[in-house]
């Protein structure tokens, strides 16, 4: 799997951390609860709102790349919530917070376990990397102290000149 752009990264991450808020709003509540509380359903709607505007901002190469998330259902929610605001049906608002949200926030967790775990392996391989090439030329890399410029301090006793000094040592 190609690496998302860094901004589809962040998109993907604002539509999970909205699903998880929208769905800790409601998880208290039964269905009678959030058809009598106007707060839980603006604060719902409202991060149901911020997934479908995050999920329309997802590059076309990203989102062709994922058909397990269903794009056109999320930003078709979105602009409902917004532009049919007077005729949303809170039934099917409930419906969607307690049934199509957990499927979702699972599909979003899964993508950015497996982002960190390849960042992981990426890491891992330029720190191996880096030691091979210290391994190879350990004159290259730790140059005699008498190279580094003195401390900005002048006394060589504040805490970034002993930190230096630790790491130059010849």
């Amino acid at each position: 799997m190609a690496e998302l752009p860094e901004r589809d990264a962040a998109l993907l991450l604002d539509m999970l951390l909205a699903a998880r808020d929208a769905r800790s709003f409601v998880e208290n509540l039964d269905e009678a609860g959030f058809l009598a509380s106007r707060l839980h359903q603006n604060a719902a709607f409202r991060s149901v709102e911020v997934i479908g505007e995050a999920a329309g901002k997802v590059s076309a190469a990203t989102s062709a790349a994922h058909p397990e998330i269903p794009w056109r259902e999320i930003t078709g929610m979105r602009h409902r919530l917004i532009h049919g605001y007077g005729e949303v049906r809170l039934d099917l608002g409930w419906m969607v917070l307690r049934e199509r949200l957990g499927p979702l926030i699972a599909v979003l967790e899964a993508h950015r376990s497996r982002r960190e775990r390849g960042r992981s392996m990426m890491n891992a391989e330029r720190l191996l990397n880096y030691y091979e090439i210290i391994a190879d030329a350990p004159d290259a890399i730790a140059p005699c102290a008498a190279s580094f410029p003195t401390c900005p301090c002048a006394a060589n006793s504040c805490r970034r000149t002993q930190a230096t000094n630790r790491r130059r040592s010849c």
